[in-house]
């Protein structure tokens, strides 16, 4: 049977720990204000950079295929990074991005199932970022070799985002697995192409592609492209993947708040029981001993 002194003990924990717990979440809830306006600010102009880049690519890739065609060759069909400005070796990359520590709720785990679900029958290279990520990798994903890089949890590290874009810039597909911030309460596992090969520029009965006038070359132009635009989707990549990480944690730690809440309810109700019983205990010891004065 629980004693008093034991009861007491376990309130005392539960009230540590849920001013700790308290205290995170207020730390993660002022993270999450801090990048919250600047990445949904900034989400719309990433979108449409993107939508530029692939629409870049593909009057670029009409005019080499028209190129290909008036010099008398088979009408083919290039991709992207067959038409790049840039050498790529022809291979896919997927891109995890983790974390370094946890309480992150569920959102580096829904994840990192996306990615595996994603890399099961798809000849890729794999990059993860991040402790924890490389920490799932090791106890639930397949004995495939991986690149493991530690990223940071908190802002954007340019040093780190500069080599990183140093290796993925070889490929000709980048895939990058990440949360994506829907509101505060929701936050979705994503895939991101980052060269846009999947996204298709509008096209319809009522719509026209856009048209641009190239100064000084496109060539010149998709080559900035290709690298400080590139840098800086992947930076609101990453951006991204942090607000939904700190919204997830925000749950989660009030989730926990409200746990330990419940649990402290039930202890409390059983210290009250636990005086009863001693107050019984004392009342029938007090009767019985009235008993048998009278009996004497």
């Amino acid at each position: 049977m629980i004693t008093d002194k034991e009861i007491n003990a376990e309130i005392n924990d539960l009230t540590a720990l849920r001013e700790l717990v308290e205290t995170y979440e207020e730390i993660a809830i002022s993270r999450m204000r801090k990048i919250r306006n600047a990445v949904l600010s900034t989400r719309d102009f990433a979108n449409g950079l993107a939508q530029i880049f692939v629409e870049l690519t593909s009057s670029y890739r009409a005019q080499v295929q028209q190129l290909i065609k008036e010099k008398g060759s088979k009408n083919v069909k290039l991709t992207a990074a067959q038409t790049s400005i840039l050498n790529h070796n022809g291979k896919t990359v997927s891109v995890f991005l983790s974390a370094n520590t946890g309480l992150y709720g569920d959102i580096v785990q829904n994840t990192f199932n996306l990615f595996i679900n994603s890399i099961k029958n798809t000849p890729t290279d794999l990059v993860i970022l991040g402790r924890l990520g490389k920490k799932l990798f090791d106890e639930q994903g397949p004995k495939l070799p991986a690149t493991f890089i530690d990223f940071p949890d908190e802002g954007v590290d340019r040093e780190k985002v500069r080599a990183l874009l140093d290796l993925l810039l070889k490929y000709e597909k980048v895939l990058v697995y990440y949360g994506q911030f829907e509101n505060v309460i929701k936050q979705e596992p994503t895939v991101a192409d980052l060269y846009g090969e999947e996204i298709t520029p509008t096209t319809g009965s009522n719509t026209t592609q856009s048209k641009y006038v190239f100064e000084p070359t496109l060539e010149t132009i998709l080559e900035f492209f290709e690298t400080e635009i590139f840098t800086s989707i992947f930076e609101q990549t990453v951006q991204e993947s942090n607000l939904a990480k700190y919204a997830s944690r925000m749950i989660s730690l009030d989730s926990a708040t409200e746990n330990i809440g419940h649990r402290m309810r039930n202890v409390e109700f059983q210290k009250r029981l636990t005086k009863h019983r001693i107050m019984n205990r004392k009342q029938l010891d007090s009767l019985t001993g009235f008993s048998l004065w009278q009996v004497t």
